[in-house]
Order: structure tokens, then C-alpha cells, then sequence
């Protein structure tokens, strides 16, 4: 996920479309337990941290948490590169999203010193969802709402894909293995119908793939609703 900020603007108006366009951005929808590779680009004087970073011992932070209770559920600190890597799995976002089919919460950007003074950079509205609606909802959901839900399609018959195995981790071994896309889902870069490959395995949840804009994130728990190997 790559993110615009320009730092000369309010906190509420800073997420913009990319350099050179200020119309307000939004956090695309997020998934929980997704491991999530994140690029914050900053934008505005001096390349936009110019006014901020010339106290030394600062460091940024990418969170995501509830404003009403000031409680950060997940909390990440950028490198020298602008990137970094957001656990939607955390304990305290899975309490947070419990028996809920999405909620809407805070994305922000801080920058805070050894002085313990802190800035915020970005504040806006972020949604989360939960990655299978339908087990955390509905105990026992009857299968056509479950399908209608998702719009689940057949396999395409041109892909020989595999039966499904007892396979319930991703393993070292699938770096380089290739699945189909079962479903669209737009925030992932996934393309219905379309072979992808996996490109590293983060653990055995997690694998990373190349998409035509970037990469996308995997969870195993979508084998057989938004992907299946080939």
C-alpha cells in the first residue's frame, strides 16, 4: 500500500492522490489479519519531513487505532525509506474487530522525538474488514448466503487447478508455486481468473505475490474463496 502525504496541509486533509494532485486520498480498504507491506511518499517543503526532521532522535510511526477510546491497535515504525510493515493481527485489533463484518477506525502518521514531543502528520478515517465475513458472523451461515456474499465463481476451465489437499499453511517451499485468482478483490490487486506467483512466504499465514501495480498479500484462509494453487 502506497500513500501520498503532504505535510503542509492539516492532518485531516493530508493523505492526497500523489504528488502534484492534493485532492483528498483514502486509505484503501484494509483486511484483518493481513501482514501489510506499507510506503508513506511525503510531499511539501524540503521533500515534506524538512520541517520536522531536523531534531535529532525523531522517528515515524504509521498507526491504526479507535480515536473515541485512544487506543492504537496496531503500530508500525517507518524505515529511512518511507516503509514499512503494519500486523493487522494483533491481539487488541482482534478483540477490536470481534464478531464484526468491518469497522471503521483511524489511520494515522506521527512523528515524535526523544523530548517525547510528538506531531501528527496524518489523521484520517480507515475501514477494516474482517477476512471471512461469513465464519465470524454467522456461525453456521446456509451456504447461498455465503456464496452470494462473496459471488464465489467455478474454477475457470481453462486452468487445471489443483484438488484441494490437506494444506493448511503456507511453506517455504511455495516461493515460486502459482495460484489463480477465484475472486476480484480489488484492495489485494487480485484479478479474477488471473495466474499469479508467489514471491515470498512470510510465515505460515502470509505470502507475498506481484501484482501489475505492486505486490499483494495472501492469507491462508483464502485458499478455496479468493485463491487456489494451479
Amino acid at each position: 500500500m502506497k500513500l501520498f502525504c503532504n505535510t503542509t496541509l492539516d492532518a485531516t486533509q493530508s493523505l492526497v492522490q500523489a504528488a502534484g494532485n492534493n485532492n483528498l486520498a483514502t486509505v484503501p480498504t484494509l483486511f484483518f489479519e493481513d501482514i501489510l507491506p506499507v510506503e508513506i511518499v511525503f510531499l511539501g517543503e524540503g521533500g515534506g519531513l524538512a520541517p520536522f526532521s531536523g531534531q535529532a532522535g525523531h522517528e515515524i510511526k504509521i498507526a491504526i487505532g479507535n480515536l473515541s477510546t485512544r487506543e492504537i491497535l496496531t503500530q508500525s515504525t517507518l524505515d529511512e525509506d518511507g516503509k514499512a510493515v503494519l500486523d493487522l493481527s494483533t491481539n487488541a485489533l482482534g478483540i477490536e474487530m470481534y464478531e464484526t463484518e468491518q469497522k471503521s477506525l483511524t489511520f494515522e502518521i506521527q512523528i515524535s522525538y526523544t523530548n517525547q514531543k510528538t506531531e501528527t502528520l496524518c489523521q484520517v478515517p480507515c475501514t477494516v474488514q474482517n477476512q471471512l465475513i461469513g465464519d465470524l458472523i454467522l456461525p453456521n451461515p446456509p451456504l447461498s448466503v455465503f456464496a452470494q456474499s462473496f459471488e464465489i465463481p467455478n474454477t475457470p476451465t481453462n486452468v487445471a487447478a489443483q484438488n484441494m489437499d490437506s494444506q493448511t499453511t503456507f511453506l517455504s517451499t511455495d516461493v515460486g508455486r502459482q495460484f489463480i485468482a477465484l475472486q476480484t478483490v480489488t484492495p489485494r490487486g487480485m484479478i479474477q481468473d488471473e495466474i499469479y506467483t508467489i514471491t515470498q512466504v512470510i510465515n505460515t499465514n502470509h505470502a507475498k505475490f506481484d501484482t501489475q501495480t505492486g505486490s499483494g498479500a495472501l492469507h491462508i484462509a483464502h485458499r478455496g474463496l479468493f485463491f487456489e494453487f494451479v
